[in-house]
């Protein structure tokens, strides 16, 4: 770049001058610059307009050419205090009697009130239990030593050891753990337990499990016979003694231990000892080393005394960590020890082995006569619990038990049961609300949902309006003859308003004439005009009253639109006679064929017309690839005419940088002329 003399000595405004030479260059590059801008605003109108279009197409089209989508029904009943009714897409239109006969119930047992009792100096105080009590401190289980209950759910049985420490939060969590829900209210000093779901078959029992449990249960409110707890309690205390033994037999056998169980645990014990001894004496062995390192350091002349101090107590710190494991080591080799006469292990002799097995059988069967003997003292005390429990009955204060049943309804003569309330039969769901009186069934009513067709095929129309308006609006705007883009300068010139007044004014006419608009336009309008056959007769959308309106009622840019005879929210056709809600009623599936074959059509049309190309890309309109190009290359041009510009600056630039320096020279040499003469 020339050095820039800018007329101080021929006294020009070079600079204006230079601006005024090349400026024909700039215009050049400013109309440019003002085609791509207009380029890139119908880019992002095509954008605009394509997705509008793709919408139209993948969701109202994509979605009406299905027979599936047409299948709805809606279903009443005749008294929805007693049962609601809905109907899905396979429901069978007609009517049909109802009968409901019982609820579903969930199991539920409201505890007794409970207090605890505390008895000093011969004074006994009554109070209010807590989370936090323990149930010793419950009245009537002051003297508790122990029981257990048996909490039954579906084929599941879980039993509950309780202790006089027991708390009653630990009970209530025990009770959530063998599956019921459980709660204890302090404030109304009473249990909750219920059922996790209605019906019979989610119901639970709560049975004493011996002389403790059923104590327990007695003493927290919780002990009822109804018909389930009194069945399982029948069942117990009316086994025959060889019915019991078998049952000793059973549990026994699901108890017992074996040779391999017993081996295992104390291999697996022995194994662990001995895994912790070697990490150990390996960290012992390192521990060691770096004693001696610190005993090298101790020996360096140059240490302080307070390096010293900071040595040894490393030192020592060490030195307690080794005695430590040391003591660990002595213990874990205790373990193995005690642990190897039952452990077979590789280097055994064979009369070491077969020493060790005769140990592990001994233990083996030690341990199985203890299973037996608990085994059969828990079967036996079930029964002796269950025949007490039968004999003190009831035996509560304020328990109420609701046992858990199943729902009933009969639904034209057959019956159907469920846990719940609810009823899913030949595509009704059906909620059973309260029992029908005797001889007095309801009646539940299906049908063809007529609103639920005529809102879809009216949302479908609304949609192609929406997108026909838009196309014919595009294409009739008005002529923005004489507006280009504006350049920065001619922005300065003017207010915001009036900049965007100005743009909106060339991209609103952008697609004006566009003949892919045209074409895409009037193709949709010529599928709308189809006719196909249904139930052996021609159909178009006039023969369901669907039109557009005259030329001259309609709006302008309208005159695509389809309007619905007999809607009442338009004021058009409002008051003409509603063929197509007609026609829905009467002949539902006469309509859906119309409406998929039509959707069909326009939809295989506009696939045709978004086929991927060399000029556009798939899914889209418009010569996408085409404008993208166009737009690179103006990127390119617009490129070479900066440079042409900024060439043509150098190039005078140094014409005038040259003039002024000659005149400089001049100008020097007059003045060295004048003041000889002058001398």
């Amino acid at each position: 770049m020339s050095v820039k003399l800018s007329g101080l000595n021929s006294n020009l405004d070079t600079e204006s001058i230079i601006k005024s030479l090349v400026s024909a260059y700039s215009v050049t590059k400013d109309n440019l610059v003002k085609a791509q801008t207009k380029l890139s605003w119908k880019q992002d109108s095509w954008k605009s307009m394509n997705t509008k279009i793709y919408a139209f197409y993948s969701k109202s089209l994509a979605n009406m050419k299905l027979s599936s989508s047409y299948s709805k029904n809606v279903a009443s009943s005749s008294d929805a205090t007693i049962a609601k009714v809905t109907a899905s897409s396979s429901a069978v239109s007609g009517s049909q009697n109802l009968e409901v006969n019982k609820l579903a119930s969930s199991g539920y047992l409201t505890g007794g009130v409970v207090s605890t009792e505390t008895t000093v100096g011969g004074v006994t105080t009554v109070g209010k239990a807590t989370a936090d009590s323990k149930l010793s401190a419950i009245k009537g289980l002051s003297s508790f030593d122990g029981g257990s209950i048996s909490v039954g759910v579906g084929d599941k049985s879980t039993t509950i050891e309780l202790t006089a420490n027991t708390t009653v939060a630990g009970f209530v969590s025990k009770l959530k753990e063998a599956g019921v829900n459980a709660s204890f209210d302090a404030t109304n000093q009473r249990f909750f337990i219920s059922a996790k779901a209605s019906g019979a078959d989610s119901d639970f029992t709560m049975t004493a499990g011996n002389a403790g449990g059923l104590t327990a249960l007695q003493s927290m409110g919780l002990y009822t016979v109804n018909d389930t707890d009194k069945a399982e309690y029948t069942k117990w205390a009316g086994y025959t003694p060889a019915e019991v033994t078998a049952l000793k037999t059973d549990a026994y056998n699901a108890s017992i231990t074996t040779f391999d169980k017993v081996s295992a645990e104390y291999k697996n014990i022995y194994d662990t000892a001995s895994n912790n001894v070697n990490t150990l004496t390996a960290t012992n062995a390192q521990l060691t080393t770096e004693n001696s390192a610190l005993d090298t350091q101790l020996l360096d002349p140059t240490l302080t005394e307070a390096d010293k101090k900071i040595i040894n107590d490393k030192k020592a710190a060490i030195d307690v960590k080794i005695t430590t494991n040391d003591a660990a080591k002595v213990t874990y080799a205790k373990t193995m020890t005690d642990n190897e006469p039952f452990v077979i292990l590789a280097g055994d002799s064979d009369a070491t082995k077969a020493t060790k097995t005769a140990s592990i059988n001994a233990q083996v069967d030690s341990r199985n006569a203890v299973i037996k003997t608990n085994v059969e003292a828990a079967i036996d005390n079930k029964i002796a619990t269950a025949s007490a429990a039968l004999a003190v009955g009831t035996g509560s204060i304020g328990a109420v038990r609701t046992v858990g049943a199943d729902s009933q309804i009969i639904l034209n003569g057959a019956t159907f049961t469920s846990s719940s309330n609810n009823y899913n039969i030949n595509g009704l769901t059906i909620q059973a609300l309260n029992k029908t009186e005797t001889g007095k069934p309801i009646t539940l009513t299906s049908s063809t949902d007529v609103d639920g067709i005529y809102d879809m095929i009216k949302g479908f129309l609304t949609g192609y309006n929406e997108l026909i308006n838009g196309l014919d609006s595009a294409y009739n705007a008005t002529s923005a003859k004489g507006y280009e883009p504006l350049t920065a300068d001619e922005k300065d010139a003017m207010t915001d308003t009036e900049v965007e007044t100005w743009e909106k004014k060339i991209k609103d006419s952008l697609l004006r004439k566009d003949s892919t608009v045209s074409s895409v336009s009037n193709s949709l309008k010529t599928d709308m005009l189809g006719s196909f056959t249904t139930n052996g007769k021609k159909s178009t959308l006039a023969s369901f009253g669907i039109n557009t309106l005259s030329y001259f009622t309609s709006a302008a840019n309208e005159k695509g639109a389809y309007h619905i005879d007999g809607d009442s929210k338009d004021s058009d056709t409002s008051g003409n006679t509603d063929k197509l809600r007609a026609a829905i009623a009467s002949d539902p599936e006469g309509v859906v064929s119309f409406f998929t074959q039509l959707s069909s059509s326009l939809y295989t049309d506009m696939t045709k017309r978004m086929k991927s190309s060399t000029l556009r890309s798939a899914y889209t309109i418009y010569n996408d690839k085409e404008l993208s190009t166009e737009y690179s290359e103006y990127n390119t041009k617009i490129s070479d005419w900066k440079d042409k510009i900024s060439t043509m600056e150098d190039y005078y630039n140094k014409k005038f940088t040259a003039m002024e320096t000659a005149l400089s020279k001049l100008n020097s040499n007059s003045s060295s002329l004048s003041s000889m003469l002058g001398s």
